[in-house]
Order: structure tokens, then C-alpha cells, then sequence
């Protein structure tokens, strides 16, 4: 269950899916990480296109290797839209010295570096870029206990699809060049596996610090989460869409009609995969509670080290709409989250259920479509 070393830039490291397991109550993970390179080959022939039939978008030298972006009308929305929005990414820690993200990072213009010093009064001491809610610091740096976890990364992953830099002629291009990413490390994988716990304390800090979108690949099995949780859980969405802060979070990988906590709050955005055609994944949940979805295979991102591979799940599906609802905040400020929601449904394709009867009704709006929502 351990990372295959990287060998170069576009080295392939596939993970297997960590084993489902219950940690205090709450369900770890809804991540459907890196699959064996024999599965990721099967999987890339049943699809219409690979990565080396895309031409490229931009200069960053893996773009070919996105066509996902081009099918959704990407790199189209991109001269539509500044994307000078701050972007929480509430997961795990991340690399933040990976060349396409240590540009990308938020900034706490009130904290200065490593001075012991609390210099904005917020109760953070040294929050540059972020909080870590494990160890009560402001080091959301990957450590070497990060590193021995099984599923490393995944934070570094999700923040490259969202906002890694663009046109600058390294690795990937994302779904909201120009972003700013709030990084909140609310999980390890090793101590603890959900950001649930934590989840209403990096809301209020995202909000205190400007934040106007709180991505959350992570979830539980509504059997899993505890009243007591679901209440706060709750409490602190309503206190995100008051503050005006749209929260995008991934629905699961549980092939059936489940939607976990947080994406079926009505407030939060629940995001569901699709493949690069629009065809539902066997393992996407679905339900009532879902708003759209967003291809969730064969997504390149960022990984540790500098390196770049392909992540997969609804936790790969989720950073691509916030991305959108991110770049419909730079374009329209005065939206509320409500409003943000609904231009992303209204504007959404249809998938494409025809393999996938039993998802019908249950599976929101459709595809997200950034070209037709800019």
C-alpha cells in the first residue's frame, strides 16, 4: 500500500485504494487513489481518448495529457475569468516547494514567517499559508511522518487541480489559473484519516481569512458520523454560506446510492465522477443529494517531489468544480454561494446514462461545463 518510487518528471506511481476502515466513529476516506499500472491500461483503452491524442493547451509540457480540461472547456473559460480567488484545500499536508504550486500558495499578508509571533492577532501564530488543525501550527508542510503514511499526497494532488500554475511551461496546467491556495491540514492518514473532526474550525478559518471557496475530497458514511457531528458539521456550513464561502466536496466511491457527509449538506456542492466521455464511474456515489459531477479517472496533478501523476475518485472530481465555482467568484464577487451553485447546475451537460440506468435522478444536474458557465 506504500508509493512506487518516481523515476523523472512523468514517471507513472500508481497507489492502490487504501482498505475502508472506521476511525473513532468516522469513516477515513473517500479518496480513490492510484491504480496499478495494469488497471490504468485497461482503463485508458476503454476510454475515446488517451492523453497523447490531445493537442496541447497551453505550455505546461503535460497538458496533452488533460484532454479532460478541453472536453470541459477549460482552457476556453481562462480569458473570461481572472481567478484571483482564495481557495481553501482542507485535506492533508502538501508539498509546498512543488515548482507548480510555491507560486500558487496564499499568503497571510498580516504573519510574518517564523518569528514565534502571533503579528495579526488572529489566534494563529505564523499561519502563513494556512493552519494545520492536527498540531495546532501553522506548518502545513509535508513532514516525515506524512511521508510514511499510506496515502501521501493526496492534499498536493487535489491542490494541483484546482490552482497549480498555468502557462509557465512546467507540468500541469489547473482549472483556476491565478488562484491563491489556503492550505489547511485537518488529516494525516496516520493519526487520523478525517477531516471531519475539524472541519467546522477550518471553515471559520477560512472565512476569517478570506477564503471564497472550501474544497473537502474527503467524507463519511452517513451510518458512520454521530449526531453530535452531523449537528456541527451542519452548523458550519450554514455559517459558510452566510459568510458567503461556497463549499465544493466530493460525494464518494462507494458505487451506490450514498452520499457522504459533508456533500449531502444542502448547502455544500456534491460532486460526482463521471470518465472523460461523460459516463458515470462504476464506483461513484450518487443520489438526491448530488449537484453535478466532473471526471474522476486519469486526472493529472501534482504529487510529491516535484513529480506529477494521475489521481483518481470524486476526490480528483471535486477540485475541478472548485476550480469553476473559484473562477465564477473572480468574475462575479457579489454572487452568494446559492447564486454560485446554480449557475454551475444551470449550465452543466447532461452525462451520459445509458450504460448507467439506475443513476438517473440521482445524479444532479450532469457534467460541469466552465465554457458555458463563464
Amino acid at each position: 500500500r506504500g508509493v512506487a518510487t518516481h523515476v523523472g518528471r512523468d514517471a507513472r506511481a500508481h497507489r492502490r485504494r487504501p482498505a475502508d476502515r472506521d476511525e473513532g466513529g468516522v469513516f477515513v476516506d473517500v479518496s480513490r487513489t492510484r491504480r496499478g499500472v495494469g488497471a490504468a491500461l485497461l482503463a485508458f483503452a476503454a476510454c475515446s481518448a488517451s492523453p497523447a491524442d490531445v493537442p496541447a493547451f497551453s505550455n505546461d509540457p503535460l497538458s496533452p495529457r488533460q484532454g479532460y480540461m478541453t472536453r470541459l472547456g477549460v482552457p476556453d473559460a481562462w480569458s473570461r475569468a481572472s481567478g484571483a480567488v482564495v481557495v481553501a484545500v482542507l485535506d492533508d499536508a502538501v508539498d509546498l516547494e512543488h515548482p507548480d504550486l510555491r507560486d500558487e500558495l496564499w499568503t497571510n499578508p498580516g504573519e510574518i514567517a517564523a518569528n514565534g509571533v502571533d503579528d495579526d492577532g488572529d489566534g494563529h501564530v505564523d499561519d502563513v499559508h494556512g493552519w494545520n488543525f492536527l498540531d495546532d501550527d501553522g506548518d502545513v508542510a509535508l513532514s516525515p511522518a506524512d511521508r510514511a503514511a499510506t496515502d501521501f499526497g493526496h492534499g498536493t494532488s487535489v491542490a494541483g487541480i484546482v490552482g497549480a500554475e498555468t502557462n509557465n511551461a512546467v507540468g500541469v496546467a489547473s482549472c483556476c489559473p491565478g488562484c491563491a491556495l489556503m492550505i489547511l491540514k485537518a488529516r494525516d492518514f496516520v493519526t487520523t484519516g478525517s477531516v471531519l473532526p475539524r472541519f467546522g474550525a477550518a471553515v471559520d478559518y477560512a472565512i476569517a481569512h478570506g477564503a471564497r471557496v472550501l474544497n473537502v475530497s474527503d467524507g463519511a458514511l452517513p451510518s458512520s458520523v454521530p449526531d453530535a457531528l452531523a449537528s456541527d458539521l451542519e452548523a458550519a456550513a450554514a455559517r459558510a454560506e452566510q459568510a458567503g464561502l461556497v463549499i465544493v466536496a466530493s460525494a464518494g466511491n462507494d458505487g451506490a446510492s450514498v452520499v457522504r457527509w459533508p456533500a449531502r449538506i444542502p448547502t455544500v456542492l456534491a460532486v460526482a465522477a463521471v470518465d472523460w466521455d461523460g459516463v458515470p464511474t462504476s464506483w461513484t456515489s450518487f443520489g438526491p443529494e448530488v449537484g453535478v459531477a466532473a471526471p474522476g479517472v486519469f486526472v493529472e496533478t501534482t504529487v510529491p517531489d516535484g513529480r506529477y501523476d494521475w489521481f483518481d475518485g470524486t476526490s480528483a472530481s471535486a477540485p475541478i468544480v472548485s476550480g469553476l465555482a473559484a473562477m465564477l467568484v473572480s468574475e462575479h464577487p457579489d454572487w452568494t454561494p446559492s447564486q454560485i451553485r446554480a449557475r454551475i447546475a444551470q449550465t452543466a451537460r447532461p452525462a451520459s446514462l445509458e450504460t448507467r440506468p439506475e443513476v438517473t435522478g440521482l445524479f444532479g444536474a450532469g457534467v460541469v461545463d466552465f465554457a458555458a458557465a463563464l
